[in-house]
Formats: C-alpha cells, sequence, structure tokens
C-alpha cells in the first residue's frame, strides 16, 4: 500500500507558496531601494551595485519559481492520478517495511523534463504553445543556475516578479495576485500586528512593484491603470492602522476611469469599492476633487474637509 499520497491541491498550494517566496525577495529589494532613494535622494544612490550585489538572491528566486512550475504542473497531473508522477518500473520500487506500506515521498518521480509530456498526455486542459515555451525556457535557466557558475547569467528583479505574475495567471484560474500574496506573505505576521490588514509588507511591495511594471501588465494582472490618477482607499487607510501610521499608498481609482460623473473608487488591493462625491479639497494645498462619502476626507491629502 502507498501511504501519504499528495494531493492536487497540496501540489497547488506549495506552488503557490513558492511564487510568494520569490516575489517577498524581488520585490522586497524594491522597497528597500525606494526606501533609501526617499531619504538620501536619487543622487546618492549606486543601484548598479545595488543589483550586482542582489544577484545570488535574485537567482535563488528564480529557482524557486521553477520549483512552482513543476508543482502547478504536478497539481494538474494529480488531478488525474497522482501515480503518474512515480518513475520507473516495479521491479526498482522501494519496499514495504513490515507491512506499513511506504510513504509515496520514498518512490522516485518522474524528472522535470517529463512533466510537460505526461502533462500533455493525461490532462483534458492543454497548455498554449506560449506557455510551454516558457516553462521550458525556465527549466533552462534553472539548471544553469543549479549546475554550474554562470558569470554571464544575470536576472533583474522585475523578470522576476513578472514572471511570478505570468504563472499565476496561467495556473491560477483568475485569481487576483494579491490575495495570493496577502494570505502567503501578510498572514504570518497577523499575530505581530493584530489582523492581517495592519501589516503593511504587500501593500509597500504592491506600491513598489506598479510603478515599474509596464502599463500593459499593470491592467492585465491589476486590473490598474498605471497612466490614470489614482487614490487613496478609505477602506485600506481607516479601516487599519494606517491611518494612524500616515500610510496612504494610492491603490483605488475611478469607476468609470477618468470620468467626471464618477461616483465610486475601487481599490485593487482590498478590493472594496467606496462612495465618493465630487468637490473642490478645502485644504489650500491639494488640487483633489475626489471625496469620502463615507469619511469626508479628500483621497489625495487624505485630510478631513
Amino acid at each position: 500500500m502507498i501511504t501519504d499520497v499528495p494531493t492536487s491541491q497540496e501540489f497547488y498550494t506549495s506552488a503557490e507558496k513558492l511564487l510568494c517566496l520569490a516575489w517577498d525577495s524581488a520585490a522586497g529589494f524594491f522597497v528597500h531601494l525606494d526606501e533609501f532613494t526617499s531619504q538620501v535622494g536619487p543622487d546618492d544612490v549606486e543601484e548598479d551595485q545595488y543589483w550586482a550585489a542582489a544577484q545570488t538572491n535574485l537567482l535563488n528566486a528564480f529557482v524557486l519559481l521553477q520549483q512552482a512550475a513543476e508543482f502547478f504542473l504536478k497539481s494538474e497531473i494529480c488531478s488525474v492520478s497522482p501515480y503518474l508522477l512515480i518513475k520507473n518500473d516495479p521491479s526498482k520500487w522501494p519496499r514495504s517495511d513490515a507491512g506499513n506500506g511506504v510513504p509515496f515521498s520514498k518512490f522516485r518521480t518522474v524528472d522535470a523534463e517529463d512533466l510537460l509530456k505526461i502533462h500533455s498526455v493525461a490532462c483534458a486542459t492543454q497548455l498554449n504553445d506560449d506557455l510551454r515555451r516558457e516553462l521550458s525556457d525556465i527549466r533552462e535557466i534553472r539548471n544553469r543556475i543549479s549546475h554550474t557558475v554562470d558569470s554571464s547569467l544575470r536576472l533583474t528583479a522585475l523578470e522576476i516578479v513578472t514572471t511570478t505574475l505570468r504563472l499565476s495567471h496561467a495556473f491560477s484560474s483568475g485569481r487576483a495576485w494579491i490575495e495570493i500574496a496577502k494570505r502567503h506573505i501578510d498572514a504570518p505576521f497577523a499575530n505581530l500586528y493584530g489582523n492581517d490588514d495592519n501589516n503593511v509588507g504587500v501593500a509597500r511591495q504592491l506600491e513598489s512593484v506598479l510603478k515599474r511594471l509596464a502599463p500593459a501588465d499593470t491592467l492585465k494582472y491589476f486590473g490598474f491603470n498605471n497612466r490614470a490618477r489614482a487614490y487613496t482607499c478609505p477602506g485600506c487607510y481607516f479601516g487599519s492602522d494606517w491611518s494612524e501610521w500616515d500610510y496612504s499608498p494610492e491603490f483605488a481609482q475611478l469607476t468609470p476611469l477618468r470620468s467626471s460623473k464618477a461616483k465610486n473608487v475601487h481599490c485593487i488591493y482590498c478590493g472594496e469599492t467606496s462612495s465618493i462625491v465630487r468637490r473642490k479639497c478645502t485644504t489650500a494645498d491639494c488640487l483633489s476633487n475626489v471625496i469620502s462619502t463615507e469619511h469626508d476626507a479628500c483621497l489625495k491629502c487624505m485630510r478631513t474637509q
């Protein structure tokens, strides 16, 4: 008897966590760079040296992306049968000890290079050609990282972030990356801050990432137009300790976008829609005219009217 057989969901959850580890590493470098730059000014930042020193961490993050890709494939194969992942003929299988069965983890499983072939034959939902090529490219780069020392290989944090988003988008069935990231990155620290909403880890990462992604990518993966004006979400700001910390990231945009008649803003971070009124902010140096209906606060300067 084979015991402790993994489920499709277990592989899927592990894949999500690996993606979050890769994202956390890469996006974290953006956060530290932005915070330091805001303190000393851009002229005093040795950015080339910063990224050169980060290479080992970024290479390790990419290895996590490859492992996540493998686990996503294994999840889908496992939904057909987990035994498709076992390699070798039965004569080479491990023996059962004292009739208690053999844990699945003791069996040799199929090589990474065979997963695409098994998925293509066994799974009803097929991967598109672009995704198959990307998965092959990811595995090739991982091999260069893991099996040799390649001084010519350089990765950027943005490559790690965009690859994370593409993999999540391809395998997550439309689930929002922000919710995945908050669940696996912020949630473990909830006991320190009282609740998940008070932890700003993913929020700061999202701030740093949004301003570096191409507009097409912010729309595709976050539903956010980084060419349009954004506002602070009143739900995020007043519904947590962010207001006490004077932390006011701008993740909310008008719905409909750029409409002078818009009556709501939608926040990509919390997913909530909040009502607004259009009238000029009473703060002298603020030019905004987007005021929270519930809190009577300007969603640019966050001052009460």
